[in-house]
């Protein structure tokens, strides 16, 4: 059915739907031709941040996959703490080696939680949007984009969205970008 909307949508003149159902299509099948498809209708049209390589698939894994990342960093620690108390209580000595995993371990599970899940894409979905360098409308115009354009999203103040565009930080606002699930 996604398959189907893409291409009623590309008929259309829709490509940013197109792209959209198409990501969606994607993120359910990770079907390698929908990332072809989307990538042959990005340069047709001119629009930037379809690029896809290994690392964005490792990073579409991580985020897919998060919550069972977090479950398993979690059991891991766990097991770890229990070889602590047992050596510590087997041989009276305090294994300083376990200890140092068991610290490495914390400190990535703390990062997890608290920052690894902020990652986000957004679509373009309204011709001329202003990109500003700040969130406000009397900040300077960076450049004005046309719709279908993808985005890193990287966080919001009020009605703006912080997005990464031309490898800098700007500001669109939030009623522009449609924000998508990642691939």
């Amino acid at each position: 059915m996604l398959l189907k909307m893409a291409f009623i949508k590309e008929g259309l003149g829709d490509i940013t739907s197109a792209q959209y159902y198409l990501n969606e299509y994607y993120l359910a099948t990770s079907n390698d031709q929908a990332l072809d498809k989307m990538k042959q209708l990005a340069e047709a049209n001119s629009l930037e941040g379809y690029d896809h390589s290994d690392a964005t698939y490792l990073f579409t894994l991580y985020h897919k996959y998060y919550s069972q990342i977090i479950l398993s960093v979690i059991g891991i620690l766990v097991i770890m703490l229990v070889v602590l108390v047992v050596q510590k209580r087997k041989f009276k000595v305090t294994p300083y080696g376990s200890l140092v995993i068991i610290l490495i371990l914390l400190a990535g599970l703390f990062y997890l939680i608290n920052y690894g899940s902020q990652y986000e894409k957004g679509l373009v979905i309204s011709d001329h949007t202003f990109v500003m360098t700040a969130p406000s409308s009397g900040s300077e115009i960076l450049d004005v984009i046309k719709q279908g354009h993808k985005v890193d999203v990287a966080g919001q103040t009020d009605v703006w969205l912080a997005i990464k565009w031309n490898n800098q930080r700007a500001y669109v606002k939030s009623r522009n970008i449609l924000r998508i699930n990642n691939w």
